[in-house]
């Protein structure tokens, strides 16, 4: 996913495709970490 948004963030030459993949990484890195912390939590469950 890292690697997506950065080959992204390089191919796009305007400002706002820029701010888009970086609020979409910033999204996806919440939504990982939270996944990493509900997960184990349910499962021990």
């Amino acid at each position: 996913m890292l690697s997506w948004y950065i080959r992204a963030l390089n191919q796009s030459s305007s400002s706002t495709n820029q701010k888009f993949c970086i609020i979409i990484s910033l999204l996806s890195e919440t939504i990982s970490s939270i996944m990493m912390t509900v997960l184990p939590a349910t499962r021990s469950n």
